[in-house]
């Protein structure tokens, strides 16, 4: 959905500007779409897997910043290591089971750390607020948190890591081979 909602609809007033007589029908979804089985044009997703048969083309890097604000650094301090995450407040999606679980790596390893806090939404902008409101370390994607970076609201932590996870990849646009585009 954040996708969708932070850069993709900004976006189509310019495009249907442009485009007087085509027609958009925006469908936004968290469950992963397939354009012949859901009868769709094309799909665009963050993933590192398109669904096999599709052209798919790459459009842009999207990369999980982890990052809390100013004043939840100063009272707990940042973690200088993944392991040290498990005794900070974390926010998670809250979904599933493996949201517990942060998966992260460098140029030398990759760790797991079981990861809790007292707060979790699967919404980017709310984990968001609520990273700026002091309530932990939250994990969220790149275009999400552009700005927030940029005014000093939040500070990345962990730099040298990548976190691993369902949400990042490329922003793949998606359609079958069949279709003409």
């Amino acid at each position: 959905r954040a996708l969708g909602r932070q850069l993709i609809h900004p976006l189509l007033p310019e495009f249907l500007t442009c485009h007087p007589h085509v027609g958009v029908q925006f469908l936004v979804s968290d469950r992963r779409l397939d354009p012949v089985a859901d009868g769709l044009d094309l799909v665009l997703s963050i993933t590192r897997e398109p669904v096999e048969g599709l052209v798919a083309r790459r459009l842009r890097r999207v990369e999980q910043v982890l990052c809390a604000s100013p004043d939840y650094i100063a009272l707990h301090g940042a973690p200088t290591e993944p392991e040290a995450l498990s005794g900070h407040e974390c926010m998670r999606l809250g979904g599933a089971r493996q949201d517990s679980l942060w998966r992260l790596r460098n140029a030398e390893r990759t760790v797991s750390v079981p990861v809790s806090g007292r707060y979790s939404a699967n919404h980017t902008l709310m984990r968001l607020d609520a990273a700026v409101r002091g309530f932990g370390i939250v994990s969220l994607p790149d275009f999400t948190v552009v700005e927030a970076l940029r005014t000093g609201l939040v500070h990345a932590v962990l730099t040298d890591w990548e976190l691993i996870g369902p949400f990042e990849g490329y922003v793949q646009l998606q359609y079958p081979p069949s279709r003409l585009m």
